[in-house]
């Protein structure tokens, strides 16, 4: 049976020649295995005399804890012992089978257990043609063949469970391989001596090194010369310690060299499995250069959009400080220009006309370098709404008339009066670009000169054309027209400018969605398009009297306003001068209020017909004066115009949002002053 046991890998095998055996050695008759299968003993294995005995037949385990009802082999596998019986046919237990036992000559039979895995799984049944074949020493050399068979069976189980474990591993093997090759991180392992054991598809990307050829190599070749005594020491002092290091077992920015000598930023981790001669250390890394560019990159944009803003807010500091004193200087020439009373002297008027045209230029430049600050630092909103804009082309024409005369340059109209083509974008950006594109064309040009507005139409854009006769530019000059400050030479030809109006035209027409482009010649002119996104569909008719969006107001008043104004205002000047320009409607009442609370005092007790409020003032800000005076009812119906020197967009729109009926922005044009006042004052 031992021989048997260690060539036969089969137990059905091992069960068949145990009977065979059984049947040589001991002289028996027929032999049989069975092994349970639910609540049967079933027949898996006999020798050639027994074939016919086991067939049909069927043995039943006996409910738990009992033997009532089980023959010799469901007893013994039941009590886990051998069962003898040697006078077959008297025995009590042998009943339910003895005619069939008789029919093969069965006089004696015994039943052994079968054990595997710590348990009983069948029995070897033994049949004699004589009763009392079982002595002692028969059944101690049967026990010690089912002992044998145990025994090789768990041979069997341990050689199953080996193999399993291997086809196990072998598998993981796989598994981690296949991990370990699909890694998006460099994974490299090394051994006790620091060289190459495992370099996966990941790290012979990162490192420009075939797999093959940095199997073996040591792991300092892969670190630049300059880091790799200390690379090196930790690297001992890690394997040495047996435990994960501050340095090595957590992510840590390291430098890497790849094949071709670069160098780049990676992070790293380390970790160890083993002790001795078997110590294996597994890195783990990952070029980190573009995350490292990309966190540069937006460094460099926070810092850029922190000067930006903070840019932003000196201009705007700064435009405050400028146009305080600056509506001073206007107001007053203003006022002198306009005195009827005391009129000025031909000479003094022409200087006062010159103090006015310098002012005015001051404000443009201060106007514009704030709206490309806005515009640089994403600030600058746009207001998008239909609007008429044939009537807002006339506009900026007639707003240009006083310019054109001065120059002596005629402004034509090139499109048809019935023109009312409508147009869905910011009309005030709008107006702001044509006037700028309108006075170059005007202050460039020549006595006698045009310049012209025209209008074309296609399926996706209007373009608005900007057209004159004027000096024109040359090839050199046009390569450098959206340079800041650039003025192409023409800065000592007397004509005043600034420039930054093309530089911050570009850029509005650019944030409305827009293209700019420019056609120049040499003494031939100039020709600026400006094409915006069409609109499908024409404005309809407007109800009557509705001017549309952009067309100047009737000039036709015949009374003169009445009511009274509180100018909320702590500067003594800003307060002068509009109290002198109010003087010309003697009907009218100026009351002055140099802080916000006594202007709210004021307010509540005149109920005036208009409020004027500062933005800026010593006891509290303009929009606190004006939060208070919607939320009191005896005040909230009151109308109040904002009138500051922040032009800040921001500024005007949270005015606007909290309460104010328009923003106004000093220094104050008189005209524009008047006509705004007209408008809310009763007649």
């Amino acid at each position: 049976m031992n021989r048997a046991s260690i060539h036969l890998k089969d137990p059905r095998a091992l069960y068949t020649t145990i009977c065979d055996i059984a049947v040589t050695s001991s002289g028996a008759t027929m032999a049989w295995v069975g092994l349970r299968d639910k609540d049967l003993i079933v027949p898996v294995a006999w020798s050639e005399s027994a074939r016919r005995y086991v067939e049909g037949l069927e043995i039943r385990v006996p409910e738990a804890g009992g033997e009532q009802g089980g023959g010799p082999t469901a007893l013994a596998f039941v009590r886990g012992a051998p069962y003898i019986c040697n006078d077959y046919l008297a025995d009590d237990c042998t009943k339910p089978w003895r005619a069939h036992a008789d029919a093969f000559g069965v006089k004696s039979a015994a039943a052994f257990p079968i054990f595997r895995r710590g348990q009983a799984v069948g029995a070897l049944n033994l049949y004699f043609d004589q009763a009392g074949a079982f002595d002692d020493e028969q059944v101690a050399l049967i026990e010690q063949m089912v002992e044998d068979l145990c025994f090789a069976l768990e041979n069997l189980d341990r050689e199953e469970g080996r193999i399993c474990a291997e086809r196990l591993a072998q598998e993981r093997q796989l598994q981690l391989s296949s991990i370990v090759e699909t890694a998006l991180d460099a994974i490299i392992t090394v051994n006790a001596r620091f060289e190459v054991v495992v370099f996966n598809r990941a790290a012979a990307q990162m490192f420009g090194v075939a797999p093959e050829d940095a199997i073996g190599q040591p792991l300092d070749r892969f670190v630049p010369v300059e880091y790799r005594a200390g690379h090196h020491q930790r690297m001992v002092g890690f394997a040495a310690k047996g435990e994960v290091s501050r340095f090595m077992g957590r992510p840590r920015e390291l430098q890497g060299q790849r094949a071709n000598g670069e160098v780049f930023p990676m992070e790293a981790s380390i970790s160890r499995s083993g002790e001795g001669d078997g110590l294996l250390m597994t890195v783990t890394a990952r070029d980190v250069t573009q995350l490292r560019q990309a966190e540069r990159a937006q460094l460099a944009s926070a810092a850029a959009e922190a000067a930006n803003s903070a840019k932003t807010q000196f201009l705007s500091q700064i435009s405050h400080e400028l146009r305080t004193p600056l509506n001073a200087v206007l107001g007053f020439a203003q006022l002198m220009r306009a005195d009827t009373r005391d009129p000025l002297a031909p000479r003094h008027q022409a200087q006062i006309d010159l103090v006015l045209q310098a002012g005015e230029h001051l404000r443009t430049l201060i106007d514009e370098m704030l709206d490309v600050s806005r515009i640089e630092s994403g600030r600058m909103a746009i207001d998008a709404r239909d609007f008429d804009l044939c009537a807002l082309l006339r506009s900026v024409l007639s707003i240009s008339q006083p310019q054109a005369s001065r120059y002596k340059v005629r402004l034509e109209e090139a499109f048809s009066p019935a023109c009312r083509f409508q147009l869905h974008t910011d009309p005030d950006r709008l107006r702001q670009v044509l006037l700028n594109l309108v006075s170059n064309a005007i202050k460039y040009n020549r006595p006698g000169g045009w310049v012209r507005l025209e209008l074309v139409r296609d399926e996706a854009f209007i373009h608005i054309l900007v057209r004159d006769n004027g000096l024109g530019m040359t090839e050199q000059q046009k390569a450098q027209l959206f340079q800041p400050f650039n003025r192409l030479g023409r800065e000592n030809t007397g004509v005043e400018g600034t420039g930054i109006g093309l530089v911050l035209v570009q850029q509005l027409v650019t944030l409305m969605g827009g293209d700019l482009a420019v056609d120049s010649e040499p003494d031939r002119g100039t020709c600026v398009r400006v094409a915006l996104p069409a609109t499908d569909i024409r404005p309809p008719g407007y109800p009557p009297g509705q001017r549309p969006t952009g067309a100047p107001a009737s000039s036709s008043h015949v009374a003169h306003p009445v009511g009274t104004v509180l100018y909320i205002e702590d500067n003594p000047t800003n307060a002068t001068i509009v109290e002198q320009v109010l003087t010309r409607w003697p009907e009218i009442r100026l009351v002055v209020a140099p802080d916000g609370a006594s202007g709210l005092e004021r307010a509540r007790d005149l109920q005036p017909d208009v409020i004027l409020l500062d933005m800026q003032l010593p006891d509290m800000a303009g929009l606190d004066v004006l939060r208070r005076l919607k939320a009191d009812p005896a005040t909230r119906n009151l109308v109040v115009i904002a009138l500051s020197a922040s032009a800040v967009t921001e500024d005007v729109a949270t005015a606007r949002e909290v309460g104010a009926v328009d923003y106004w922005t000093k220094p104050i044009d008189f005209e524009r002053f008047l006509e705004g006042m007209r408008k809310v004052l009763p007649s």
